[in-house]
């Protein structure tokens, strides 16, 4: 009874007094997922000739690059025909900023945002309400996948700054308080914190706990030390942010007694994709982003095969995003997922490209396959690495008890069996693995200008 209240009368409430319009977009996009894979590719295709008609005809920046192709917006007549156009960088946002608006949004109707500069200078852009209702609806419907519904109370473990200080306005407090919401500033993330987090959770029980996969790593492992492994347990874990590696997932899922449901996206364009209950890949929100996997020739690459992530978002109107370079690899799949969603999926998310290690004959070595040398190390709480040049990988350690000279030694090994015999392997000893501006900690780092 209270998810019918929270959902028919708490909802719309929370709408109007803040003026979103969400929730009949969310019950399109809960009827669009069951699509076959065909039906929701011609409604992709018929929002995409919308968006390339409007980028055409009010943003400077498509109208010249649509030229300098030799394109109308005729020639665009499917995701595949994207092609053709330019990929849209970040370093061309940041740059051509004004020729990117649409003539016909009024400044009053741009809503301005900014990446948390994770690997290198934050960048602003713009959305208007439209793109941003959609994305939130996007991110309602992926949180379902994960038990969630409404009125259930839901902890939101944070630590960007601007996110969390938006938690503490009027308006912030008025979303938590209708939506039962509770936001925990994880940004320092100190034993005091995660004490206080473990009482909330043993107080409030919350069913849904959405975080940073790093953050929720670290708390288990504090609350795996201490023996703290009773707290009640979540109907379901969001991981979001960050890479989410295999032995994380393993140590959440053990400690907290919930599964762990991985999630990709990113401040520009929201959920690009998450896990069903299958946990078979994520899926692809296919129905509001038109996401392509390409080489490094910008040639679309084959199912199973890791490609460039570019993505259209087919409802930012105030500064669309067409064939945007996201930084990511990852790798399609052709396979329909178990649970009949029509959205298709991605199998593996490999990481951004300045997270990825390459070794020094150019070939990419997974970080999720890395991860999986960690638990064999005796007492190695914690580590970074940082790539510096195409034959020197720096390894930042944080020493538990009773690591030695034979863990480190074990250590190299095998990193060493990973990057072969003619990368330069050295360690700094460090207290703590630092954060992004963002509050993420990145395990692994490229300095390199390009992977591979």
């Amino acid at each position: 009874m209270y998810r019918l209240i929270s959902e028919h009368v708490v909802y719309p409430l929370y709408e109007r007094v803040s003026g979103r319009c969400i929730r009949h977009k969310f019950v399109q996009l809960e009827a669009s997922q069951w699509w076959p894979l065909a039906d929701i590719l011609d409604w992709q295709q018929a929002r995409l000739a919308q968006l390339v008609r409007h980028a055409y005809d009010t943003v400077p920046y498509y109208r010249q690059a649509f030229a300098a192709a030799g394109l109308t917006p005729a020639d665009v007549r499917s995701a595949t025909d994207l092609a053709s156009l330019p990929l849209l960088t970040k370093a061309v946002i940041q740059e051509r900023s004004s020729e990117l608006l649409s003539t016909v949004y009024p400044p009053d109707r741009c809503i301005a945002n900014y990446t948390g500069g994770s690997i290198g200078t934050p960048m602003r852009f713009y959305q208007d309400q439209g793109q941003q209702d959609w994305g939130t609806a996007n991110t309602l419907r992926c949180n379902r996948w994960a038990g969630w519904d409404f009125g259930q109370r839901t902890l939101v473990l944070w630590g960007h700054p601007r996110d969390v200080k938006a938690t503490q306005t009027a308006r912030g407090k008025l979303r938590a308080l209708l939506l039962r919401e509770h936001t925990f500033d994880a940004f320092g993330f100190s034993t005091a914190d995660m004490a206080a987090l473990a009482d909330y959770i043993r107080r409030a029980r919350p069913q849904t706990v959405i975080a940073y996969a790093s953050m929720l790593a670290h708390f288990a492992a504090f609350l795996d030390e201490r023996g703290l492994t009773d707290l009640p347990a979540p109907q379901g874990i969001i991981a979001s942010t960050d890479m989410l590696f295999p032995h994380q997932r393993q140590l959440i899922e053990r400690v907290l007694g919930a599964p762990v449901f991985n999630r990709y996206g990113c401040r520009e364009v929201v959920t690009v994709a998450a896990e069903c209950g299958e946990h078979v890949g994520m899926h692809i929100n296919a129905d509001r982003l038109v996401v392509e996997f390409v080489d490094a020739a910008g040639r679309p690459v084959a199912p199973g095969h890791p490609g460039r992530v570019v993505i259209t978002d087919l409802f930012n109107y105030a500064m669309p995003f067409i064939r945007y370079d996201i930084q990511d690899v990852a790798v399609p799949s052709a396979v329909p997922c178990p649970c009949g969603r029509g959205l298709p999926l991605l199998t593996e998310l490999i990481g951004r490209y300045a997270d990825i290690l390459t070794t020094p004959e150019g070939r990419f070595v997974s970080a999720s396959a890395l991860t999986t040398i960690l638990p064999k190390i005796a007492s190695l709480r914690e580590c970074q690495l940082v790539q510096k040049e195409r034959d020197w990988l720096q390894v930042l350690v944080v020493r538990g008890p009773g690591y030695d000279e034979a863990s480190e030694t074990a250590l190299r090994g095998q990193l060493a069996g990973f990057f072969g015999p003619q990368m330069r392997i050295t360690f700094d000893h460090v207290d703590e693995i630092p954060r992004t501006a963002s509050g993420k900690k990145r395990f692994s780092v490229s300095e390199l200008n390009e992977p591979g």
